[in-house]
């Protein structure tokens, strides 16, 4: 197994652990093992070694061979599912994107599969950019064919530039050893006259190759500079959002457009975690794969009077106005959104989805504001593990 250099050393530590693993599951089976095998514990081994359940027909082959026929394709078909449960968590499916691996051929069961799939798409949106693409030839990685369509471009892009300044700082370490070299043959007082006229006029055009070489590095690093710039966050679509919203939240955040006096001590604040009790700080938003959900709060702090009330949700399309004024001039400004609707017994909770992942969700939603009315607020929820 080749590490990537581009990877942490703690994860490069995991990956060589599961490949050790993945070796030591690949090991023929002796006679021995078939007549004492555990068909179901040996499909769940194997799913949580990431072997695809086709790994079932290579171990019955080997019993087979052995003189053993008793593989049971059901009984390791149920432990496979098992341990995909165990392996094909969105956690993993992020960190396999983000080191540039394929997908996990092991996950099949849907729940399982979905969780994997989420994580794998967060960790692409994470990896596929042009920056990533310039480290990773910049360090000599491999090229990558994990990015979709919409993302390889950037990537490729990076990556060709990052390549162009592996290779010339490859060129540049030959040349200064052939320096190095020819430096040695006229210090040395051996040297014939012919050779050391010859080792003169190499010389020469190695510290021109050296000069032109060093500018071009220059040249790709301040272009790899450019390119590997912070970009924006992942659009928000409905489709991405309905892939990642399903879950619970917990609210980490409230800051108000302007400065509210929840508990009326007579200090105003934009930032309401502040002004918040602990009890009101304690929201939960329960989003189910169901279209079913329900808010608690109070549920998860002692001392609290927990209530919850329940939903139906729904994500759209939708439009946003906001009017402003430009030189007497009212201009009503119009966007684009994408929301998370609410709707229980009291009325529709509109929640306009400014960002997600899968690990943050950012929302703009009107709030009490601590009068007879609600106020515009920006609300960070963080999901529950």
């Amino acid at each position: 197994m080749t590490l990537d250099p581009t990877l942490p050393r703690a994860r490069q530590g995991v990956l060589v652990l599961a490949a050790a693993a993945l070796l030591a599951g690949c090991a023929a089976m002796s006679k021995s093992d078939c007549e004492k095998a555990d068909w179901r514990e040996l499909g769940r081994q194997d799913a949580e070694r990431g072997q695809a359940s086709s790994r079932f027909a290579q171990r019955a082959e080997a019993c087979f061979k052995a003189g053993v026929n008793n593989a049971d394709s059901s009984e390791y078909a149920a432990g496979h599912a098992l341990g995909q449960l165990t392996f094909c968590t969105s956690d993993r499916g992020r960190d396999e994107a983000m080191a540039g691996q394929p997908r996990s051929a092991a996950c099949q069961v849907p729940a399982a599969a979905r969780a994997y799939r989420i994580g794998y798409d967060e960790g692409l949106l994470r990896f596929c950019t042009a920056k990533n693409g310039f480290d990773f030839g910049r360090l000599g990685g491999g090229d990558r064919d994990t990015c979709p369509p919409e993302s390889s471009a950037a990537f490729q892009g990076g990556y060709r530039l990052g390549k162009e300044l592996f290779d010339l700082n490859r060129r540049l370490e030959r040349i200064t050893t052939e320096q190095l070299d020819q430096r040695k043959l006229l210090a040395d007082s051996k040297t014939q006259a012919a050779a050391r006229e010859a080792a003169s006029r190499r010389l020469g055009q190695l510290d021109s190759d050296e000069s032109a070489v060093r500018r071009l590095i220059r040249q790709a690093e301040r272009d790899g500079m450019a390119i590997a710039a912070p970009e924006a966050a992942p659009a928000v679509t409905r489709a991405r959002a309905l892939d990642l919203v399903v879950g619970t939240w917990q609210v980490s955040g409230v800051r108000f457009d302007q400065p509210v006096d929840l508990n009326r001590d007579g200090v105003s604040s934009n930032d309401a975690m502040s002004e918040y009790s602990p009890c009101s700080r304690d929201t939960r938003m329960e989003i189910g794969a169901d279209r079913k959900g329900t808010m608690r709060y109070g549920a998860n702090t002692a001392g609290c009077k927990a209530w919850s009330k329940a939903h139906d949700w729904s994500v759209v399309d939708a439009k946003t106005r906001k009017a402003r004024y430009e030189k007497g001039q009212r201009i009503v400004d119009e966007r684009a959104v994408v929301a998370l609707q609410l709707r229980g017994s009291t009325g529709t909770d509109t929640l306009i989805i400014e960002s997600i992942t899968i690990d943050t969700l950012i929302v703009r939603t009107d709030l009490p504001d601590g009068s007879d009315s609600n106020s515009e607020a920006t609300v960070v929820y963080k999901r529950v593990r």
